[in-house]
């Protein structure tokens, strides 16, 4: 198996999860929060901001993904180690970053509206 059949290969696989991330993003996210405010009217206020935190976490698992991507074509070109590379390097650890922001915001959002036991808030 050669070098270029896995990075062709993993590429491809990467392209998908960005095709499938988006569909979430714009359709499944949507019309998932549309019936939850639905079904549970208490909650529905929550609709919005939850939303937007999903959107705004998948926007940064994109940005790894596509800064992945750039990286396996330095690898087929034999260029990984070049200063280059280094830029999508740290944009992988910005959209870690990023992601992680989102995460905290979340449980700092869901914390204050949503009432429930305190080891709640700890599993989150």
């Amino acid at each position: 198996m050669s070098n270029r059949f896995v990075v062709v290969a993993l590429q491809a696989m990467l392209v998908a999860a960005l095709v499938v991330i988006a569909a979430v993003q714009l359709v499944g996210l949507p019309w998932l929060s549309g019936v939850v405010a639905r079904d549970l009217p208490d909650e529905a206020h929550m609709r919005w901001p939850i939303l937007t935190l999903a959107i705004l976490g998948l926007i940064c698992v994109q940005v790894g993904i596509i800064c992945t991507l750039r990286l396996l074509g330095f690898v087929r070109s034999g260029e990984v180690f070049s200063t280059r590379a280094f830029g999508w390097v740290d944009g992988i650890i910005g959209a870690f970053l990023g992601s992680s922001l989102v995460c905290m915001a979340t449980i700092a959002y869901q914390s204050a509206t949503v009432a429930g036991p305190p080891l709640w808030g700890l599993m989150c």
